[in-house]
């Protein structure tokens, strides 16, 4: 129900009357939404505004894609080393190998951004597309990584990302148009009170 969506599954509201005002707080919302969509409008020049001004939420920072092997000790990272540069294949080490979780894919880890993983995986972005790294240290073990590639920062078209722009403006219009619908509404409810009292000294 509406509490949990807004608390979660194991939240339990015992207060009736938190959970009213919850439930007409919503109601309130819902109403909101209804009424002021059809107000809303939103020209190109609103988009692409909106665009430029958040274009770095929507950009996509430089990726690698690697292969690593993880072993517990230096000696005998240095050693699988040695045998990756004198042509042996880095899949085949990799999963007769490495204890990382990935070993039964070869130590393949998908793209990432500097910064997503360990700190060790920054030391990757280094290293140019099909080459080894050296032997790295981390407090997970001995790394080797195998760069597969390089994905370069990209920024999409305002077109990629339309329906989220739209709905991101849409929630600002309503935003600024909701104070003054609330006042209306207000405005509305106290007139129909009075009118109420007024046919009630009729009778």
């Amino acid at each position: 129900d509406w509490i949990r969506m807004i608390h979660g599954d194991d939240f339990v509201a015992t207060d009736a009357a938190y959970r009213e005002e919850v439930r007409r707080q919503i109601q309130i919302e819902r109403a909101a939404i209804q009424e002021l969509a059809p107000m809303l409008r939103i020209p190109e020049s609103a988009l692409a505004d909106f665009f430029e001004a958040h274009k770095g939420e929507y950009s996509q920072p430089e990726r690698i894609q690697l292969r690593q092997i993880v072993v517990e000790d230096r000696e005998r990272a240095t050693k699988i080393l040695e045998r990756l540069r004198t042509g042996e294949n880095f899949e085949v080490l990799a999963r007769d190998n490495s204890q990382a979780p990935e070993a039964a894919s070869g130590g393949l880890i998908p793209p990432f951004r500097a910064g997503e993983l360990p700190e060790v995986f920054d030391r990757a972005f280094g290293i140019p597309p099909g080459q080894l790294s050296d032997v790295f240290e981390s407090p997970h073990g001995y790394h080797i990584f195998l760069v597969i590639e390089k994905y370069p920062p990209q920024t999409p078209e305002l077109a990629e990302v339309r329906e989220d722009l739209m709905a991101r403006v849409a929630q600002d219009q309503l935003a600024e148009l909701r104070p003054q619908w609330l006042r209306d509404l207000r405005r509305s409810a106290q007139i129909q009170v009075h009118e109420h009292l007024l046919e009630s000294l009729k009778r």
